[in-house]
């Protein structure tokens, strides 16, 4: 079980903690990152804690049970397990499973008829599709009784990545689980977040305003004690975006957050652009043109793919120009790798 444990006591690592609501951006943003897409971006709300990335000499993912453990080296083997072993089954999506978990794995060796109602009255709350409470109850009843349950919480999930930079070799990228800042499901992410070294937010650009009230609640209650150097805000999806538009929205955000965070740490950005950049960076300009038709037909075509008028026989490192300047990527990864190298002498002994 993940517990209040201080990191920086246990190992001398730089933690990094990826926050925002559920379906923001975070795992793309981290699969950016990364470099390669590990992290499911279409995956249901993971059942539990916090996902762990540090260096490693190879690809692993370490999924630990309450009663077992499971090793996982082969890349499409852990994405599968990432994407379907560590989220909610869809018969149980309309329980605050991340909840019921919790209680079971504190209280495992003492659950009995009074501590389950005990708990579902805790939990009321949280019956957000407006079932009667004794179907309600019934239900959360039948998943803590069924012990088969139980065997398939995962209670950590730790990936070693072979980062091609140095310096992520002192650093710890922690994957929270999609918080809304009005309810409690950010329980875990708020006993972490007090003992990490920046908190990155990630918030669309698009579909929710910028000054949406649970996002600021959010953002003011985890930043209370961090200086503004220690906080990051960026701003994803930008893609759709005008280069004017996505200035004066930066402009907008620097308004109302920055006397949380500094002006340069402030960005737009877009990372399913650079994710398609890493993907094509080792093609050739040919290769690339028959891959963009094969997505066409495909239906996995996005409006960003498209080369520019101005680009009147393919050219690829034009190509790479355009879309880089659509993910505006390299200028979040630059003010990041800036922090981390300024606070590397504080971990390194």
């Amino acid at each position: 079980m993940i517990q209040e444990n201080n990191y920086k006591k246990r190992e001398n690592k730089i933690i990094l903690m990826i926050a925002g609501e559920a379906k923001s951006g975070k795992s793309t943003f981290i699969n950016a990152f990364l470099g390669k897409e590990i992290l499911p971006t279409d995956a249901k709300q993971c059942t539990n804690s916090i996902i762990k990335i540090r260096y490693g000499e190879k690809l692993s993912l370490i999924l630990k049970y309450m009663n077992s453990s499971r090793i996982i080296t082969n890349f499409e083997k852990i994405r599968k397990n990432l994407k379907e072993g560590a989220s909610i089954d869809d018969k149980y999506r309309d329980l605050p499973v991340f909840l019921i978990n919790n209680f079971i794995l504190k209280n495992k060796d003492d659950i009995n008829e009074k501590s389950i109602k005990d708990f579902i009255k805790s939990v009321e709350k949280e019956n957000i599709y407006g079932y009667c409470y004794e179907e309600y109850s019934q239900k959360i009843k039948n998943y803590i009784q069924n012990k088969q349950n139980w065997d398939k919480i995962i209670t950590e999930i730790e990936i070693s990545y072979p980062f091609e930079n140095e310096v992520f070799k002192n650093v710890i990228i922690v994957d929270s689980p999609g918080v809304n800042a009005e309810g409690r499901l950010g329980d875990i992410t708020n006993q972490v977040i007090k003992n990490v070294d920046a908190i990155i937010f990630v918030k669309p650009i698009i579909g929710q305003a910028l000054e949406l009230n649970s996002f600021i609640k959010f953002i003011e209650k985890n930043t209370n004690n961090k200086d503004k150097e220690n906080v990051f805000l960026l701003l994803t999806h930008s893609s759709s975006e005008t280069k004017e538009k996505l200035e004066i929205l930066k402009k907008e955000a620097v308004k109302i957050y920055g006397n949380k965070v500094n002006t340069q740490q402030i960005e737009y950005l877009d990372s399913k652009v650079q994710l398609f950049i890493n993907e094509i960076k080792d093609m050739d300009s040919k290769e690339i043109e028959e891959y963009l038709e094969k997505l066409e037909k495909e239906g996995l075509y996005f409006n960003f793919m498209t080369p520019p008028i101005n680009i009147k026989k393919f050219n690829k490192a034009d190509y790479i120009k355009y879309l880089e300047s659509k993910s505006n990527f390299s200028n979040a990864y630059k003010e990041i790798l800036k922090f981390i190298v300024k606070n590397l002498r504080k971990v390194i002994k």
